[in-house]
């Protein structure tokens, strides 16, 4: 028995020699070219597990330093001990932004399946001679990371194989760049790679790149210039942003300032920034300033350079100038930079992108030298939908654009990024501006797609998956993947002669059967029936069978011409026909979308409390009835909601909603008809006919524009007079003008 052990393991040996070696080859040769690449193992999973896990271990006695990243949940033998080896959920990579690693291995046949997510995160790790392994089975399959995307009572074998044919088509597209295996092929030859046109060889002193040293020399501009004057500095990953943000730092406090602010959605971010920024302060503090000689003095303190002490923390550097005074480079939550913002000489936000539109608008109004750093291309959940929309708020200051193009980690015209960026539908191009013009909106068709077979289309794919991205906040990778896969998700598309102008994507819900432990008990998806369930525990709310809009996406150059309206109601007229009881969506509530989908019908039926991570807003919840059963109970859903909603709006965080959204909801809501209390014209005291007048105000939404902020603030919102005489005046004045308005 121990003989036959020995011979199988020596034939192993023998036929796994051959892709050992070809890898080899294959690593160095891309390593020449300064290059990462696509290695592609197509067969059973244990032979596929087996050709990585001598991979592991062969580079692991070469350069025990380089980090082989493992994306799933089924352990590789004989890897447990391995020092440079790490096994990582997908929901885990996002805690490896700004950290680097060798090679990477993914399988449609494990456990995990290929998250996008973490594929779009982990391969911008990957340094030059890199190696991404992308398992495949030889059939068609589902990706079991599809899963966790799916709705209830949909199980993996109901998905379409959508993604492994827009994963292979990718593939056969850039096949001559891929290191293809088979466990039964006789002869394997090296891809042919192109020599790239210029190489990204980083120079030994790690001094900045010519795009590095512009966007350093912009940032010292908004340390030591004109104030409010905001830097948006955007890359691609791989392109040195964390870095070039580091060594402004230590530029700045070898300046004169002496505390700079830095924030990211998660500490994990900002490590990188914090290491480049000590290498500079306390190894190369002269050949960096020699590069910036043109820079201001700081009229604080003359230029200096750091003495050797430091202390560095996970959220904070602190050296010792020359003077024995300690200058810092400090980590701050978001939430905290808001809450008591501290005295900084510059912010620098990392990743601005992860972070919601009213935290950064925060920012602005509260320090006067801020950068924003981020990637635009949506692996951390970002896209042209915040590049547009932060665009937009900065319009009132005299902010500036700066775009790292160059790698650093590897070469232009890499063969791994090119894939990557073409499997996640990367927009070729990432602008922070809106279109100048808006196109006349001439005839065009609505048709629905079917989203099993949108793999056939490519380029229509390619423009769905754009303009989906440009019309929301954070856009993910994984969203495509639910977009190909989930059997459960309905298409329309607006389109011109073949050109895709709007998009809407709807979801099945309802039909649930009763919860057999009343709320504890959940359902994967139906986010409408099951929240209206909780908040009435009226069962009904769960079989009602309905469609909810997850996007409503029209191209911003024939925006504001009635498209949106005319896919919704479309929508509507499909739901009407396929027997549907109502169409839902729900959406981090602003005053113009709550204005455009009561325009469309829909009434608001909840508002969140907590304000959404993605948009700091509250998610509002609306609803079209179709039949009389949901009539009924849309009509009993608001009638239990308003008294509870007026009451909500005396507390946190009701009572700080503003004031033009409010407005719209209220209208919505549609109180009963409240009397006005005459006698407070004639003398009687505010507090004697406060609830009175609160009832009127309810009931009288649409007049209350009309009348001063102030008043909607003490009769609806509950704010004290002391915080109104801050802003606005005394209570005499206050009262006076209210009674003359009203």
């Amino acid at each position: 028995m121990l003989k036959s052990l020995s011979l199988l393991t020596f034939h192993l040996t023998i036929v796994n020699l051959m892709p050992l070696t070809l890898l080899s080859q294959f690593s160095q040769q891309l390593k020449q070219q300064q290059h990462r690449g696509l290695v592609v193992l197509q067969g059973e999973l244990d032979w596929q597990m087996s050709i990585w896990q001598q991979w592991v271990n062969q580079v692991h006695q070469h350069d025990p330093r380089a980090r082989c990243l493992q994306i799933d949940t089924l352990l590789a033998e004989d890897l447990d001990s391995a020092k440079n080896h790490s096994q990582l959920s997908p929901q885990a990579c996002r805690h490896l932004l700004g950290q680097e690693a060798k090679h990477a291995f993914f399988s449609l046949q494990s456990p995990a399946g290929i998250d996008l997510n973490a594929l779009g995160i982990v391969t911008g790790l990957l340094t030059a001679g890199g190696l991404c392994f992308i398992g495949l089975p030889e059939q068609p399959q589902p990706n079991p990371a599809s899963q966790r995307l799916i709705n209830f009572p949909y199980s993996l074998k109901d998905c379409q194989a959508g993604f492994y044919h827009h994963l292979l088509n990718t593939l056969q597209t850039f096949k001559t760049q891929i290191l293809w295996l088979k466990p039964e092929m006789a002869s394997i030859t090296l891809p042919k790679l192109e020599n790239p046109t210029n190489t990204a060889s980083p120079s030994p002193d790690l001094m900045p790149t010519c795009e590095q040293q512009q966007a350093i020399q912009a940032i010292a501009h908004v340390a030591f210039g004109h104030r409010h004057r905001p830097l948006v500095l955007t890359a691609e990953r791989g392109r040195g942003k964390s870095a070039a943000l580091g060594m402004a730092a230590a530029l700045c406090l070898q300046q004169g300032k002496t505390h700079i602010g830095l924030t990211a959605s998660r500490k994990t971010q900002i490590q990188g920034v914090l290491q480049f920024c000590a290498y500079f302060l306390t190894q190369n503090a002269q050949n960096l300033a020699q590069n910036f000689d043109d820079l201001p003095e700081s009229p604080v303190l003359p230029r200096r350079l750091v003495a050797e002490t430091r202390i560095q923390e996970r959220d904070r550097l602190r050296i010792q100038d020359t003077t024995g005074q300690m200058v810092t480079l400090q980590f701050y939550a978001p939430d905290a930079l808001l809450a008591t913002p501290p005295e900084v000489d510059i912010l620098l936000v990392d990743e601005a992108a992860s972070l919601p539109l009213p935290v950064l608008e925060g920012f602005l109004t509260r320090f006067s030298r801020l950068v924003f750093a981020t990637t635009l291309q949506g692996y951390e959940g970002s896209g042209r939908g915040f590049g547009l929309k932060f665009a937009q708020m900065l319009a009132k200051y005299q902010w500036r654009h700066l775009e790292l193009k160059s790698p650093i980690r590897w070469a232009e015209q890499d063969p791994l990024e090119s894939w990557v960026n073409a499997l996640l539908l990367a927009p070729k191009e990432v602008t922070l501006q809106p279109p100048k013009t808006r196109q006349p909106l001439n005839h065009y068709s609505i048709s629905e797609l079917p989203t099993q077979t949108l793999w056939q289309q490519p380029q229509t794919l390619q423009a769905i998956f754009e303009l989906l991205a440009s019309a929301h906040y954070q856009t993910q990778p994984n969203d495509l993947l639910q977009l190909l896969e989930a059997p459960h998700l309905k298409l329309w598309v607006a389109q011109q002669k073949g050109k895709v102008m709007g998009v809407l994507l709807v979801t099945e819900e309802g039909g649930l059967p009763n919860p057999q432990q009343q709320t504890t008990q959940h359902f994967r998806g139906h986010l409408m029936p099951q929240q209206l369930f909780r908040q009435s525990l009226n069962p009904e709310w769960l079989n009602l069978k309905s469609w909810r809009i997850l996007r409503l996406a029209v191209s911003p150059e024939w925006q504001r011409q009635g498209m949106g309206s005319a896919l919704v109601q479309h929508a509507l007229r499909q739901a009407a026909e396929a027997g549907l009881q109502a169409v839902s969506t729900s959406f981090g509530a602003t005053a113009d979308l709550v204005a455009f989908w009561r325009k469309q019908g829909f009434e608001p039926l909840y508002l969140g409390l907590k304000k959404d991570a993605a948009s700091a807003s509250h998610a509002l919840t609306m609803l079209y009835p179709l039949t009389d059963q949901a009539q009924q109970l849309t009509q009993q859903q608001q009638a239990d909601y308003r008294p509870q909603f007026a009451h909500l709006l005396n507390e946190q965080p009701f009572s700080q909603l503003p004031l033009p959204l409010l407005y719209e909801i209220l209208q919505g809501l549609r109180y009963p008809p409240a009397a006005f209390p005459n006698g407070y014209l004639q003398g009687q005291p505010f507090e004697a006919v406060s609830f009175q007048l609160k009832q009127w105000a309810l009931s009288h939404a649409e007049q209350l524009p009309a009348l001063p902020e102030s008043f909607c603030l003490k009769v609806c919102q509950n704010h004290s007079w002391q915080s109104l005489n801050a802003s606005y005046g005394s209570r005499k004045q206050l009262e006076k003008l209210w009674k003359r308005c009203l």
